[in-house]
Order: C-alpha cells, then sequence, then structure tokens
C-alpha cells in the first residue's frame, strides 16, 4: 500500500521536519558532558519525532565510535607519545 505524503499527513507529529535551529540546538545540547550523553539516550527512546529520534541515534553512535577510537590509542600509547 502506498502512503501519499500530503501536506496534512507531512507535518503531524511523528513526520514533521526539524528546522535547521532545531539540529542546532539539539547539537549543542548533545555537546555538554555526560548531559548531552544522557539526553541523547532519553530521546532515542522517549521522542515522539522520527526526525530527532535518528539524530539522537547518530549522536550517540559517533559517541560510542569516539570512545572505542579514544580506548584503543590510550591502549597503543600513542596520547603517551604525543604529550611526553
Amino acid at each position: 500500500m502506498e502512503r501519499v505524503y500530503n501536506e496534512r499527513v507531512y507535518n503531524e507529529g511523528q513526520n514533521r521536519p526539524v528546522t535547521a535551529w532545531g539540529y542546532f540546538g539539539y547539537e549543542l545540547l548533545f555537546a555538554i558532558p555526560f548531559v548531552g550523553l544522557l539526553c541523547a539516550f532519553i530521546m532515542i527512546f522517549a521522542a515522539q519525532n522520527v526526525n530527532v529520534k535518528n539524530f539522537a541515534k547518530s549522536q550517540f553512535c559517533f559517541v560510542v565510535i569516539l570512545a572505542i577510537f579514544v580506548g584503543i590509542c590510550f591502549g597503543a600509547g600513542i596520547f603517551q607519545k604525543l604529550f611526553s
């Protein structure tokens, strides 16, 4: 069954587009250490808007990948060599 995206369906709750300022605000919120990670985790499960959920998921995945990368660098001693 094909779903028709007219103005009424598109602008209702779950599919409403997020503005550029909205993404900018979420980015600032997620940049706060620990609080941003907690907010991203909450938005993954509690947000009604699909776009906000997906943005929160991408931010959470970015933090996990960054933590793995930093862990590998510490394990390999790269930071010790750079700062000594």
